[in-house]
């Protein structure tokens, strides 16, 4: 090959490589995370992998275009997960989780203080285990139940639509006016007694106000 022409390809591919990867979703990104933990793994990677690979996978995705889905709620109304250019607080909800139910309350009264951003709790349950929760939430929350519930070892998988997903319950993804992914939060408080201290539900209810009001404040100014 000349230089000339080695030069252009050389050129193409550097600038098809820096596209692909601006161009890269949320779910290229858990595909390529599922991929390197089965390389490291083998077959059995969904009982091994661990959590500060999960941790490290959130950080991975700060930055990323969730890309849109569509699911249908509990009452069967179809719901988009970007809609007019809204901010959205994506919440990762199972009735067997603690720290989830205790998220209730915040995520209610929050969803008062910030119409400007669309509350979409996706549910590992399916309709007819959400029953006990459902009313518990506001009008201002769409509670997405799940179509079937997955278990993976210890990657707890959740499966809405097409919308997948290997963190752990709860988990809470900030995404800004434009789909874009600002931060993943893993887990959150519960009360409880833990080395002597007791956590009452009303400290666990002012803990959940803080830090979803950071991740609101923080997607509602991009």
């Amino acid at each position: 090959m000349k230089p000339k022409y080695f030069l252009f390809a050389f050129t193409f591919f550097l600038l098809s490589n820096c596209n692909s990867k601006e161009d890269e979703k949320y779910a290229d990104k858990l595909e390529d995370f599922a991929v390197s933990m089965k390389n490291k793994y083998g077959a059995e990677y969904q009982d091994k992998v661990e959590f500060y690979e999960l941790n490290s996978f959130s950080d991975s995705i700060n930055g990323v275009p969730i890309g849109n889905y569509s699911f249908k709620d509990y009452y069967g109304n179809e719901i988009n997960l970007l809609t007019a250019s809204k901010p959205v607080l994506l919440e990762f909800f199972a009735s067997w989780c603690a720290p989830c139910i205790s998220s209730i309350p915040a995520l209610n009264k929050l969803s008062l203080e910030y119409p400007e951003v669309r509350f979409i709790v996706l549910a590992h349950d399916t309709s007819d285990k959400l029953k006990k929760y459902a009313d518990q939430f506001n009008s201002n929350i769409h509670l997405i139940p799940s179509d079937k519930e997955v278990n993976a070892g210890k990657l707890l998988k959740l499966e809405v639509g097409e919308f997948q997903s290997v963190f752990p319950f709860p988990a809470t993804f900030s995404i800004d006016a434009n789909g874009i992914i600002q931060n993943v939060l893993l887990g959150a408080p519960r009360s409880g007694t833990f080395g002597g201290i007791k956590v009452t539900e009303e400290e666990v209810h002012e803990a959940n106000l803080l830090r979803l009001r950071r991740e609101l404040d923080k997607i509602v100014s991009k």
